[in-house]
């Protein structure tokens, strides 16, 4: 196999994956809501969102995590926070 063989599958095998990101920035989660990234940033401010994670500098949330509170109605974080911990109480005992 030659070298130029070996980038062209490499470089085709990354592209037809193309998984979904795990961790999205504001601008992805906002898209998700369906809010602007200010109005992301206020919900934010306001304690209303599900836990962010930072990595270095940059503030990212668990894609998964935003689906599924968006799909619980968007409760503030207070409410989002006990509807897991009951979640997990209900998977432990099972």
């Amino acid at each position: 196999m030659s070298a130029d063989t070996l980038l062209d599958t490499a470089a085709s095998s990354t592209t037809a994956a193309n998984p979904t990101p795990l961790l999205i920035p504001d601008v992805q989660a906002a898209a998700l809501a369906g809010v602007s990234r200010a109005h992301w940033q206020r919900l934010r401010s306001a304690g209303k969102l599900p836990p962010s994670i930072k990595l270095g500098r940059k503030v990212l949330w668990r894609r998964l995590e935003i689906e599924e509170w968006i799909a619980a109605g968007c409760p503030d974080a207070k409410v989002w926070s006990a509807m897991q911990a009951a979640a997990r109480r209900r998977l432990k005992v099972s």
